[in-house]
Formats: C-alpha cells, structure tokens, sequence
C-alpha cells in the first residue's frame, strides 16, 4: 500500500468517526428534551448509537458480502431475520436498563409505540449499512484504480530511466574510442571519469531521489568526460545562488540539458565554445539553467530523446507543478528548468 492510499484510508476512517460522533450528538440532543435527565439521556444515547453501529456494519460488513451476490432472495430472508433479532435485542436491552435498574417505566415496557419505534429506526440504520458497503466498494475500487496508476507510472518512469543511460553511456563511449583511436594520453583519464559515471547511475540513478549535491557532481564529471575530447579549451562557467546540498530531487533530470548543450552548442573546431550554468535553490524551489552558443551555422536544432524523456518523467513524477523551457536569444541557446522541492 501506497502512502497515499494510508493516508486516503486513514481519511475514511475518520469521516466514519465523526459521523458516529455527530449521530450520538443528534440523539443526545433529540432525547435530553424528552427524558429531561442528564444520566438517562447519555446511557440512552450511547445504547441507541451502539445499535445502530452493529446494524449498519452487520449489514455492511456480513450480511452483503456474503448473500447478496450468491443469492438476492437469500439476502433478502437474512436480513429481515437480521433486523427481526437487533429490533428484538434492542427492546429488551433499553427494557432491562431503562425500565428496570432506572425505574423510568414510561416507553421502554414493551408497548406498540416502543416496537413501532425501534423497529422503523433499526430498518433505516440498515440501509444506511447498504450505502456504507456501496462507498467501501467504491473506495476500494478507485484506491485499486490509483494504485495501478502509481505502478504504472513507476514503470513507465524506470523505463524513461533505463533509455537514459545507453544514450548517454553511447556519446560517453565513442568519446573515449576517439580518444583511443588517437592514442590520446587523456584515454586512462577519461576511462577513470567514466568509471564515476558508472557508480553513479549503479548506485544513485538507482534510488527515487537523490541529492543536489549528488546531482552536480554528476554533471561536472559529464562535462570532463567531454572536455577531454575536445582541442580547445572549453569554458564553463558556473553560478550557485541559495544553499545547495542535502535537497532531494529525482536522479538524472540536469544530464540532458547539459548534454544538450555539447551536442549543439559546442563545436570541437572552433575556440569559443562556452556553456554557462546556473543553479538556484530556495525553500521550496530548485532552478537550473543552461546557456550556449548556438554553433552548427547558428541552428541549434530540434530537442533529442533526452529532453523529450526528461519532460515525460517530470510529468509522471510532478504532473504540471514544473517548468521546461528551451529558448534562443540572439546567438544563445537557454534551456532552463523549475522544480518544487
């Protein structure tokens, strides 16, 4: 069971208490104008209330589940047997106490009135047992109804994970066939940053949430995996506002932002390659940005996979509470991100 769904039950639960509650008040208030008697109008009352609790779930919780789908007419004779022996204990319990030990002899002596009354009352609290079995059953099914939702999506979300990696671990690769190919001093370098990539997405990328903190250090071993390939020098400035640290957030959700940026704002060939980041924190916010050159003849290009599984997981995990946006400013690129935290 879902914490969701807990806290959903937990909820019914409770409406079910204070409607309890709110029953013995309506009784109490109804009988303490009639009996005049503080002593007596409380005993009535939780008697009355008691009753009618062991109608209403008698019905909801045996009667129904056991007769009315095998056999309507069975039901039907069950329960006015039912009823028959509530209405029959009722009587004799309010006799006993009322009549008997409190000496209050008016009603509660068996007459036609205090039949009449227990019986119309009893007859009305097991309906109300057959409304309360229609909403558990209701409850039951949309609870069932979320929580093959929440599967679904948890699913969906591994699978949106799961494409992240070999896309990223391909670039990752031939970067390092380049260099090898080039029989590049860097190689044992970039082999060792991938080594950290790997642990990352073994042991973190794993997990439901991970820290900031983890995040970025992620990020800043992508960006020499991919420094080390390049000819040119390549300047990556990086801004931090607020406190980054311990924050959770889902794992893998800066990666193609960043990783977008290499694909088209970063041309091995030229010298003014440079990506700038920045990373805000607040309360209850997180802000990431990631700002480029557009290279390529000045066309930056139509967002890859990993943006689209991005906004795909970020809709599964925070439906429409966050924000992606990718836009161009003169010869820059800037695709940012907002998440609550």
């Amino acid at each position: 069971m879902n914490s969701n769904g807990k806290i959903t039950r937990l909820n019914f639960r409770t409406i079910q208490f204070l409607l309890w509650a709110l029953s013995y008040l309506v009784v109490f208030f109804y009988c303490y104008g009639k009996f005049e008697s503080l002593s007596l109008t409380i005993v009535y009352s939780l008697v009355a209330t008691a009753i009618y609790m062991a109608t209403v779930y008698g019905n909801s919780h045996f009667l129904i589940p056991r007769f009315f789908n095998r056999s309507k007419l069975q039901y039907v004779a069950y329960s006015v047997v039912f009823m028959a022996t509530i209405t029959a204990i009722r009587m004799w319990l309010e006799n006993w106490i009322f009549f008997h030990l409190m000496d209050y002899k008016w009603f509660f002596n068996f007459q036609r009135e205090h039949y009449s009354f227990s019986a119309v009352t009893i007859i009305f609290a097991c309906l109300f047992g057959g409304l309360l079995k229609i909403s558990l059953d209701h409850f039951s099914l949309l609870q069932r109804e979320q929580e093959r939702k929440n599967q679904q999506a948890a699913a969906e979300l591994n699978l949106l994970k799961s494409q992240v990696q070999p896309h990223f671990l391909f670039n990752a690769l031939n970067n390092i066939y380049y260099l090898a190919y080039m029989k590049s001093d860097l190689a044992p370098e970039s082999i060792a940053r991938l080594s950290d990539i790997m642990r990352y997405f073994v042991e973190e990328a794993t997990k439901e949430w991970v820290s900031v903190q983890a995040e970025l250090d992620f990020i800043k071993d992508y960006i020499e995996v991919e420094r080390i390939r390049l000819p040119h020098n390549l300047k990556v400035q990086w801004t931090c506002s607020g406190e980054v640290g311990e924050q959770l957030i889902p794992p893998i959700v800066f990666i193609p932002l960043v990783e977008n940026a290499f694909k088209h704002g970063v041309d091995k060939v030229k010298e003014n390659n440079e990506i700038e980041i920045s990373v805000e924190v607040s309360k209850t916010e997180l802000k990431f940005a990631v700002r480029n050159l557009i290279q390529h003849n000045g066309q930056h290009g139509k967002p890859g996979m990993g943006l689209s599984n991005l906004r795909k997981r970020l809709t599964l995990l925070y439906d429409n509470n966050y924000t992606l946006t990718a836009s161009q400013q003169t010869d820059h690129y800037i695709a940012q991100l907002s998440i609550p935290l």
